[in-house]
């Protein structure tokens, strides 16, 4: 599973919450520098509706 955070806040929490712990956790920059997908994972995007 990879998760995206829509702020550094927002990944600092989701980093602190034990049932996540193990799963990657990036925040949206990496989006834009190119984060690459494993195919057929699931992706959570943290405020999905404040993304766009």
């Amino acid at each position: 599973m990879q998760i995206i955070a829509a702020d550094r806040r927002s990944q600092m929490n989701l980093k602190q919450d034990e049932r996540l712990s193990g799963e990657l956790i990036t925040g949206r920059r990496q989006l834009l520098e190119g984060m690459a997908f494993t195919p057929g994972s699931t992706v959570i995007v943290d405020q999905g509706e404040k993304l766009s």
